[in-house]
Protein backbone atom coordinates (compact mmCIF):
# COMPACT_ATOMS: atom_id res chain seq x y z
CA UNK A 1 0.00 0.00 0.00
CA UNK A 2 1.18 3.40 -0.65
CA UNK A 3 1.18 6.24 1.55
CA UNK A 4 -0.24 9.86 0.21
CA UNK A 5 2.34 11.24 2.41
CA UNK A 6 6.42 11.60 1.78
CA UNK A 7 8.63 9.20 3.36
CA UNK A 8 9.28 11.58 6.73
CA UNK A 9 11.22 10.15 9.66
CA UNK A 10 10.11 10.91 12.97
CA UNK A 11 13.18 11.75 14.68
CA UNK A 12 13.29 10.91 19.06
CA UNK A 13 12.04 12.91 21.42
CA UNK A 14 15.27 14.91 22.83
CA UNK A 15 16.46 16.14 26.02
CA UNK A 16 17.24 19.64 27.31
CA UNK A 17 18.68 20.31 31.02
CA UNK A 18 17.57 16.06 31.92
CA UNK A 19 14.14 16.89 31.42
CA UNK A 20 11.95 15.35 28.35
CA UNK A 21 11.34 18.56 25.58
CA UNK A 22 8.38 16.35 24.60
CA UNK A 23 8.85 16.94 21.05
CA UNK A 24 8.21 14.83 18.17
CA UNK A 25 10.56 16.35 15.45
CA UNK A 26 9.73 15.25 11.70
CA UNK A 27 12.34 15.57 9.06
CA UNK A 28 12.44 14.39 5.28
CA UNK A 29 15.42 15.26 2.39
CA UNK A 30 15.83 18.71 1.57
CA UNK A 31 13.55 18.34 -1.89
CA UNK A 32 10.87 17.73 0.42
CA UNK A 33 8.88 20.82 0.41
CA UNK A 34 6.96 22.16 3.67
CA UNK A 35 3.60 22.44 2.05
CA UNK A 36 4.40 18.47 1.69
CA UNK A 37 5.57 18.03 5.17
CA UNK A 38 3.02 19.84 7.11
CA UNK A 39 -0.24 17.34 5.78
CA UNK A 40 1.48 14.62 7.21
CA UNK A 41 2.73 16.01 10.54
CA UNK A 42 -1.24 16.72 11.06
CA UNK A 43 -1.74 13.32 9.95
CA UNK A 44 0.51 12.17 12.77
CA UNK A 45 -0.91 14.19 15.30
CA UNK A 46 -4.39 13.20 14.60
CA UNK A 47 -2.95 9.27 15.18
CA UNK A 48 -1.40 10.36 17.94
CA UNK A 49 -4.49 12.72 19.81
CA UNK A 50 -6.78 9.42 19.01
CA UNK A 51 -4.12 6.59 21.24
CA UNK A 52 -2.96 9.42 23.69
CA UNK A 53 -6.95 11.06 24.52
CA UNK A 54 -4.98 13.35 27.18
CA UNK A 55 -2.75 14.73 24.28
CA UNK A 56 -3.88 17.12 21.59
CA UNK A 57 -0.71 17.69 19.65
CA UNK A 58 0.16 20.76 17.79
CA UNK A 59 1.51 20.68 14.60
CA UNK A 60 3.90 24.03 13.46
CA UNK A 61 6.92 24.49 10.79
CA UNK A 62 10.10 24.66 12.23
CA UNK A 63 10.67 28.56 12.09
CA UNK A 64 13.65 30.12 13.52
CA UNK A 65 13.08 31.77 16.83
CA UNK A 66 15.15 35.19 18.37
CA UNK A 67 15.21 36.24 22.05
CA UNK A 68 15.33 39.43 23.97
CA UNK A 69 15.98 40.18 27.38
CA UNK A 70 13.82 43.07 28.68
CA UNK A 71 15.78 44.63 31.57
CA UNK A 72 14.72 46.84 34.94
CA UNK A 73 10.96 45.78 34.92
CA UNK A 74 9.29 46.53 37.76
CA UNK A 75 8.14 42.83 39.29
CA UNK A 76 4.85 44.26 41.08
CA UNK A 77 5.88 42.57 44.16
CA UNK A 78 4.23 44.28 47.15
CA UNK A 79 2.99 43.15 50.62
CA UNK A 80 -0.21 42.83 49.09
CA UNK A 81 0.55 41.06 45.61
CA UNK A 82 3.29 38.79 44.25
CA UNK A 83 5.05 39.87 41.13
CA UNK A 84 3.42 40.32 37.92
CA UNK A 85 2.26 36.95 36.03
CA UNK A 86 3.59 36.19 32.71
CA UNK A 87 0.48 36.80 31.09
CA UNK A 88 0.21 40.60 32.74
CA UNK A 89 3.49 40.99 31.27
CA UNK A 90 2.42 40.14 28.26
CA UNK A 91 -0.71 42.42 28.14
CA UNK A 92 1.13 45.15 29.60
CA UNK A 93 3.82 45.31 26.86
CA UNK A 94 1.31 44.43 23.87
CA UNK A 95 -0.76 47.57 24.95
CA UNK A 96 2.36 49.69 25.09
CA UNK A 97 4.41 48.32 22.37
CA UNK A 98 3.54 48.17 18.79
CA UNK A 99 6.56 46.95 17.84
CA UNK A 100 6.07 44.31 20.41
CA UNK A 101 2.46 43.78 19.78
CA UNK A 102 3.19 42.81 16.20
CA UNK A 103 5.51 40.03 17.38
CA UNK A 104 4.48 36.28 16.92
CA UNK A 105 5.37 35.26 20.53
CA UNK A 106 6.02 31.55 21.10
CA UNK A 107 7.49 32.13 25.22
CA UNK A 108 5.66 34.55 26.83
CA UNK A 109 7.45 37.19 28.92
CA UNK A 110 8.92 35.33 31.82
CA UNK A 111 11.28 36.23 34.66
CA UNK A 112 14.89 35.42 34.62
CA UNK A 113 14.89 34.67 38.43
CA UNK A 114 12.05 32.69 40.32
CA UNK A 115 9.55 35.44 41.30
CA UNK A 116 9.31 33.95 44.81
CA UNK A 117 12.95 35.51 45.61
CA UNK A 118 11.75 39.44 44.63
CA UNK A 119 11.31 41.83 47.14
CA UNK A 120 9.03 44.63 47.38
CA UNK A 121 9.14 46.84 44.93
CA UNK A 122 12.16 44.56 43.22
CA UNK A 123 12.93 44.90 39.54
CA UNK A 124 14.01 42.48 37.40
CA UNK A 125 14.44 40.98 34.03
CA UNK A 126 12.14 39.37 31.50
CA UNK A 127 12.86 36.67 28.42
CA UNK A 128 10.52 36.72 25.74
CA UNK A 129 11.13 34.47 22.37
CA UNK A 130 9.27 35.17 19.44
CA UNK A 131 8.93 33.98 15.76
CA UNK A 132 11.82 35.50 13.25
CA UNK A 133 12.74 33.27 10.63
CA UNK A 134 15.05 35.87 8.75
CA UNK A 135 16.09 37.66 12.23
CA UNK A 136 14.87 41.22 11.13
CA UNK A 137 12.72 41.23 14.29
CA UNK A 138 14.96 41.20 16.38
CA UNK A 139 17.18 43.50 14.94
CA UNK A 140 13.94 46.34 14.78
CA UNK A 141 13.32 45.64 18.96
CA UNK A 142 17.44 45.87 19.80
CA UNK A 143 17.87 48.87 17.15
CA UNK A 144 14.36 50.70 19.29
CA UNK A 145 16.58 49.97 21.97
CA UNK A 146 13.12 50.20 24.62
CA UNK A 147 10.09 49.38 25.25
CA UNK A 148 7.64 50.53 27.67
CA UNK A 149 5.24 48.87 30.57
CA UNK A 150 4.14 49.54 34.10
CA UNK A 151 4.93 53.02 33.72
CA UNK A 152 8.67 52.48 32.87
CA UNK A 153 10.98 52.91 29.71
CA UNK A 154 12.84 49.45 29.59
CA UNK A 155 15.87 48.67 27.89
CA UNK A 156 16.11 45.63 25.50
CA UNK A 157 19.08 42.83 24.01
CA UNK A 158 19.64 40.00 22.96
CA UNK A 159 19.39 37.09 24.77
CA UNK A 160 22.37 35.52 25.14
CA UNK A 161 22.56 31.88 26.66
CA UNK A 162 24.73 31.11 29.33
CA UNK A 163 27.09 27.78 28.91
CA UNK A 164 25.43 24.68 30.68
CA UNK A 165 28.16 23.97 33.54
CA UNK A 166 27.84 20.40 35.25
CA UNK A 167 30.61 21.53 37.88
CA UNK A 168 32.79 24.59 39.01
CA UNK A 169 35.70 24.58 36.35
CA UNK A 170 37.92 24.93 39.73
CA UNK A 171 37.55 21.35 40.65
CA UNK A 172 38.32 18.13 38.86
CA UNK A 173 35.96 15.29 37.45
CA UNK A 174 34.00 13.39 39.92
CA UNK A 175 34.67 9.50 39.54
CA UNK A 176 32.28 7.25 40.09
CA UNK A 177 32.57 5.33 42.87
CA UNK A 178 33.22 1.36 42.79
Amino acid sequence: MTSPHPPTLPSASSQLNGQPRENLILTSNASTSLNVLLPAASHIATIISIRFTTTTPKTRANVKWSKILINSVPTGKSQSREPYTPDECHQALLKNNPTYASLTVMQKPSWVKAPSSYTVNATSSLAVAFEDPDGTKLKSIIEGRHLYTFGTRLNTKKWKQKPLTTQPSNQPPAHPQR
